[in-house]
């Protein structure tokens, strides 16, 4: 019976947001690409007898390898070799390794959880804490010197082992072999629309590729997550072991990931103009149920909408009984010099809220603008269901043609808890009231409270 070794990443997106600007995340994606490559795999297990496989897709971080049989020695050999190249390229990585023995690998994943065995290797920690801190992550000791920036704004920064890698390799990803996997699978789904247009490779691209003239400051990450995958894997899982349809198991893996990058670049899609050079999206992790990517702020709402849409339309062929599978999002507007580390994490507490307050049941998103609101996250703002916002969407369109300065006016008066039902009947839009306009926004429990309703239609972009 053959025996299937994943050696992976963990933690993958905490991993590449280590460091807290775009260039050490960049760095680290190639890193991750370099270290997991078929020719550094296959140079690592020369002379073993252990092939790489790929029958659960190609994941961002993962390295598959198949043995004829569940030998200990081998698989500790083998185990020990991939952990130790991994190491020795990351660093600072936290890496794990899982054994299933199967007559395939949709078989061996249909074991139970306690039938698999797990080994981890988390990296190790700082033990000088004296020592000058990495000016890149500010975790471990500095034990380097490099020159980041450039023009003006070139610095002599002091970096640890795991960060110096991210700066040597930062450029190697404008190699067209060592581009970070999410972006290089991106340009694949894209390559039909028949266009030799990039991908931005830094936020201020990104942030001038927006569609709304003179605002090219900011723009919006979103981190996006499956609801009820876990759930729905144990029962395919249970349901295999108990004789029942194995394939469905066995291919459920493949469906995500394909209803994954299907949504994404549909998604794309939906924020393309035609008179723009480059794609108007930078991939940050994009693999099986998870999507962590940066748009234009204006392209922002546009981007999720479809996303969050197209991804339950392309897993809906794994609904089972009253468990229908969704995504929800946590989406942060911010500037294009704010910390990268600090926007994933808000992303991550926004996404958490969303699952939460759904319980996972139904396509939701939570939202923050680091600019008018900061990092930490506003604890009495609630999350929409993507019903909610596709109900409201006609209504924000309209509410966004207001001026900035009547919304100003609407916000404060909500802040000091004024009625403003007086002002609002008062108050025009071009040829209508300003209650006719707001009134989605307002009474008892609407899908879209008044206040949020504000804050969104501040990056709101009519085509």
């Amino acid at each position: 019976m053959p025996r299937y070794i994943d050696v992976s990443v963990q933690h993958i997106q905490s991993y590449l947001v280590r460091a807290q600007h775009l260039k050490g995340r960049r760095g680290a994606s190639t890193m991750i690409t370099r270290a997991t490559h078929k020719g550094a795999i296959s140079e690592c297990l020369a002379g073993l007898p252990a092939t790489l496989h790929e029958e659960a897709g190609a994941v961002d971080g993962v390295i598959a390898v198949c043995l004829d049989r569940p030998d200990p020695d081998l698989t500790t050999e083998i185990t020990d070799r991939l952990v130790n190249h991994l190491r020795a390229e990351l660093p600072a990585a936290f890496i794990v390794a899982t054994y299933r023995d199967g007559s395939s690998y949709a078989d061996a994943v249909a074991s139970e959880i306690e039938e698999r065995q797990v080994a981890r290797y988390p990296a190790v920690c700082a033990e000088w804490p004296a020592a000058k801190r990495c000016d890149w992550c500010n975790i471990w000791p500095a034990s380097a010197l490099i020159i980041d920036g450039a023009g003006e704004d070139v610095r002599n920064r002091d970096v640890c082992r795991d960060c110096v890698l991210r700066s040597d390799q930062a450029g190697l990803n404008m190699q067209e072999g060592w581009k970070p996997l999410a972006e290089t699978r991106l340009r694949r789904h894209l390559a039909d629309r028949g266009s030799r247009r990039e991908l931005p490779t830094d936020f201020d691209q990104l942030a001038n590729l927006g569609p709304v003239a003179g605002e090219h400051n900011h723009v919006a990450t979103v981190l996006a997550d499956g609801n009820g995958i876990g759930k729905l894997i144990s029962g395919l899982r249970a349901a295999a072991r108990s004789g029942g349809d194995s394939e469905a198991l066995r291919n459920a893996p493949r469906t995500i990931d394909g209803a994954t990058w299907t949504a994404l670049t549909r998604a794309v899609d939906a924020i393309d103009g035609t008179d723009v050079a480059d794609w108007r999206v930078i991939p940050h992790l994009v693999g099986g149920d998870d999507l962590l990517v940066s748009v234009p702020a204006h392209s922002a709402w546009d981007f999720v909408r479809a996303y969050l849409a197209e991804f339950s339309t392309g897993v809906s062929s794994l609904a089972r009984g009253d468990l229908v599978p969704s995504a929800s999002a946590g989406v942060v507007f911010h500037q294009i010099k704010e910390p990268f580390s600090v926007v994933a994490d808000l992303a991550h507490d926004l996404l958490t809220v969303a699952k939460k307050e759904h319980l996972g049941r139904r396509a939701a998103l939570c939202w923050q603008s680091v600019t008018h609101d900061g990092s930490a996250r506003v604890r009495d703002r609630r999350s929409l269901t993507l019903d909610g916002l596709e109900d409201s969407w006609d209504a924000l369109a309209r509410f966004a043609s207001v001026t900035k300065s009547q919304r100003h006016v609407l916000a404060r008066m909500g802040r000091e808890g004024k009625d403003i039902e007086p002002q609002l009947a008062r108050l025009r839009a071009g040829d209508q009231t300003m209650m006719s306009i707001v009134t989605p926004f307002v009474g008892e429990d609407p899908p879209i409270p008044l206040e949020q309703a504000i804050g969104m239609v501040e990056w709101w972009w009519s085509r």
